[in-house]
C-alpha cells in the first residue's frame, strides 16, 4: 500500500489540475460563462477532494488483524471510486461549460 502521505499528496495534485483545466475553459472560452456555475464547481471540487484527503487520513481499528486488512481494502477501494467518480463528474462539467 502506498504511503498516506504520498496519496494526498497525488490528490491535491491532481485537484489543482483539474482546476486549471477549469480556469483555462474560462479563459479561452469565447462566450460568455455563467460565473455562478463556474464557482460552484470550483468550491464542489476543492470541497470535495479536500473530504477525500480527510478520508485518506482516518484510522482504522487495528484490534482484529484479518478485519484490519479487509476493512482497510475496502477503505483505499471507497475512496478511489469516489475519486474517480469525482473527476469524471468535474470532467463532464468543465466539457459542458
Amino acid at each position: 500500500m502506498a504511503k498516506r502521505r504520498e496519496l494526498k499528496k497525488a490528490i491535491s495534485f491532481l485537484t489543482g489540475e483539474l482546476l486549471d483545466e477549469l480556469f483555462v475553459k474560462v479563459m479561452l472560452s469565447e462566450k460568455e460563462l455563467d460565473e455562478n456555475k463556474v464557482g460552484a464547481l470550483t468550491g464542489r471540487i476543492i470541497s470535495e477532494s479536500e473530504a477525500l484527503r480527510s478520508r485518506v487520513g482516518k484510522r482504522l481499528d487495528r484490534k482484529d488483524k484479518q478485519a484490519y486488512e479487509k476493512n482497510i481494502k475496502a477503505h483505499f477501494a471507497s475512496i478511489r471510486s469516489d475519486w474517480d467518480k469525482l473527476v469524471g463528474d468535474a470532467w463532464a462539467e468543465i466539457e459542458a461549460l
